[in-house]
Order: structure tokens, then sequence, then C-alpha cells
């Protein structure tokens, strides 16, 4: 059985934050349930933006199917 895509969507809002935390995390996360991450997309940007240039190729991505599960 082929293990399911994953997307693995990754987030910080300040310089002050490290993302090395959900570097780790999220991968492990996947991995853990038998998924393949299939790409890391990573912003540095407030969540209360409209525009977050990762999560709009994420989004895109999705639509063209190219994952199956998000972490």
């Amino acid at each position: 059985m082929n293990s399911k895509r994953a997307a693995v969507y990754i987030r910080i809002s300040t310089n002050e934050q490290n993302p090395d935390l959900q570097k780790h995390e999220l991968p492990e996360y996947s991995e853990r349930r038998g998924w393949r991450v299939a790409k890391i997309y990573e912003d540095h940007i407030s969540g209360g933006k409209h525009r977050r240039p990762a999560l709009d190729r994420l989004m895109a991505d999705a639509k063209r199917r190219k994952f199956d599960v998000g972490a």
C-alpha cells in the first residue's frame, strides 16, 4: 500500500519566533502516521494577513492534488 503524500504548513509571525520546532515536529507527526512528506510550505508572516504566499501555494497545490493530507 502506498503511503499518503502529506503537505506540511509552517508559519511564524515574528522574527523572535523560531520555526525549528514546527520543522521537526510536523514532519515527524506525518511520518508516524505513515505519510510521506511531499512538500513543506513556510510563511514568516502574521496570521492576520489576507495574503500568505506559502499558504496560497499550498492551496493551489491541493487543487492540483499534489498531496493527500495536510499536517
